[in-house]
């Protein structure tokens, strides 16, 4: 994904255009060996029809405001397109594995990681992000590390709030007859999810930042091992023409863009 800094206010809020420009996503299960993969730098489709949510992802443009300490004040347009109904089908055991993928993780939790992530300096900071779900997330100060490219960037540790190590999966308030991939989002919504975020304080930007939520239930007769991982990663920093007209996604900041902005 590209990030396009289209304009910088007076209060020093930026409104920046992100678009998809790459996915690549792979399911499989270790036990029965069901597999399926779609890597947009091979193939611009996929034939597989339970990827046509991330297809329709592919190539989507959208615009955020965001403010000085990192809040996302203006994101109506950070929606994914809705996927075309599927006209062809991939093999068997391809489309069993991608029945339970998940959906794509929403914009605004890519735009959090990125934007909301940033700890404040030297002390507990508490953050709102929406993995799955709204939750309460505290970033912990970790000292200075360098990460790829960046050094002594501005290390935290993240900690889900309020939620616990070990989840009883019979306990889970699901519907009357769920599916493994249910269970297994139900579960990964109740356990705790820790991670790590690096703060470029060089460049003013978040470098890393990852979370990750992995647990082990049984629910009835199914033994269930489920992980979920977000992780966001600067790769390059540049700059690039802005684009004349804007895309939406709320009130522009006040400043008027030059001819270059910088990328991301």
């Amino acid at each position: 994904m590209t990030a396009l800094v289209m304009a910088v206010g007076d209060t020093g809020s930026a409104k920046v255009r992100f678009t998809v420009d790459a996915i690549h996503i792979d399911t499989h299960f270790q036990t029965t060996g069901e597999h399926a993969e779609w890597d947009s730098a091979k193939s611009k489709t996929t034939p597989i029809g339970g990827f046509k949510a991330y297809e329709a992802v592919l190539g989507a443009t959208f615009e955020v405001l965001v403010a000085p300490d990192g809040t996302i004040t203006e994101n109506k347009a950070a929606v994914w397109p809705k996927a075309k109904p599927a006209t062809t089908k991939g093999k068997a055991r391809d489309e069993e594995a991608a029945a339970v993928t998940h959906p794509p993780t929403p914009a605004l939790s890519w735009l959090q990681l990125i934007f909301t992530a940033v700890p404040s300096e030297g002390k507990d900071t508490e953050r709102s992000l929406d993995l799955q779900e709204p939750q309460k997330y505290l970033l912990h100060p970790a000292g200075r590390e360098a990460t790829g490219n960046y050094q002594a960037c501005m290390k935290s540790k993240i900690e889900s709030v309020d939620r616990k190590r070990l989840v009883d999966a019979n306990k889970l308030e699901l519907n009357k007859a769920p599916s493994a991939e249910d269970v297994a989002l139900g579960m990964t919504k109740a356990t705790e999810k820790k991670g790590s975020s690096w703060f470029s304080t060089a460049f003013g930007c978040m470098a890393k930042a990852e979370v990750k939520s992995s647990i082990e239930g049984v629910r009835g007769r199914d033994q269930l091992v489920t992980t979920l991982e977000w992780s966001v990663d600067l790769k390059d920093r540049g700059f690039g023409k802005v684009p004349t007209g804007g895309t939406g996604g709320g009130n522009s900041p006040s400043d008027k863009p030059g001819p270059d902005q910088p990328t991301k």
